[in-house]
C-alpha cells in the first residue's frame, strides 16, 4: 500500500517526462545570492568556516557533478555524516558529501565547528555542547543576510543576520514568505491544513 507521500513521488517517477523532471530537479542551484537586495538563500545552513565566496564556490562544485553524467557516482555515496568538519584539503566524494550535508541537512554544530546531525529540535538555550549553525562564534558568513529553511521547530524569528523561513507547513503549521523589496524584511504567513504537529 502506497502512502500519499509515496504516491506523489511515484507520480514523478512514473511520469512519461520523468527524465526531464529529474534532470530539472538535479540542476537546481543550491545557493541563490541577490546582490541587489543583499540577501542569500540556502536550504539548510553554512558551516562556520565558510564565507559567502567559499559557499558559492562549494555550491557550484556540487551543482556541477549533479548536473553532469557522473551524478550517479555521487548519489551512491551521498548519505553519511562524515566528514563532519570543513577543511580546504577535502577532496573527491568526501568533499562533495560535506558540501551536500551543509546545504541540505545542517542545523547544529559542536563548539569546535564540527557538524552534528543527531539533534533536530528547537535550541534549548543556555550552555550546550551543540549550537545552531548561525550562532557559532567567528562564523565567517556573519556579515551576510541569509535566508534558510529546513528547521520547522526553530520558529521564524530573525537572529544573527539570518531569517528562518520554515514554519512547518508540511506538519500542519504555516507557509511563510519573506518580503525583501521594501525597507525592513516582512514575514507573510498563511495557515496550512493541520495533519501533524512540528516535530511529531
Amino acid at each position: 500500500v502506497r502512502t500519499t507521500k509515496d504516491a506523489r513521488l511515484h507520480a514523478v517517477l512514473d511520469a512519461p517526462d520523468r527524465e526531464e523532471l529529474l534532470t530539472w530537479l538535479r540542476c537546481r542551484p543550491l545557493l541563490h545570492h541577490d546582490a541587489s537586495l543583499g540577501y542569500t538563500l540556502i536550504h539548510a545552513g553554512l558551516p562556520p568556516q565558510w564565507d559567502l565566496t567559499t559557499a558559492q564556490q562549494c555550491a557550484r562544485e556540487l551543482e556541477t557533478i549533479l548536473c553532469s553524467e557522473r551524478y550517479h557516482e555521487f548519489l551512491h555515496v551521498m548519505y553519511g555524516d562524515e566528514p563532519d568538519r570543513w577543511a580546504k584539503s577535502l577532496t573527491g566524494m568526501d568533499r562533495l558529501r560535506f558540501i551536500c550535508n551543509c546545504f541540505t541537512r545542517l542545523r547544529y554544530c559542536h563548539s569546535d565547528g564540527r557538524l552534528d546531525f543527531s539533534e533536530k529540535g528547537k535550541p534549548a538555550g543556555g550552555e550546550s555542547a551543540l549550537q545552531p549553525w548561525f550562532t557559532m562564534p567567528h562564523r565567517q558568513s556573519r556579515s551576510e543576510r541569509l535566508l534558510f529553511g529546513h528547521w520547522s521547530t526553530l520558529g521564524i524569528t530573525p537572529q544573527h543576520n539570518t531569517y528562518p523561513l520554515d514554519s512547518g507547513c508540511v506538519w500542519g503549521g504555516r507557509l511563510t514568505a519573506l518580503r525583501l523589496d521594501h525597507g525592513n524584511p516582512e514575514y507573510i504567513s498563511v495557515d496550512c491544513p493541520a495533519h501533524r504537529l512540528p516535530g511529531s
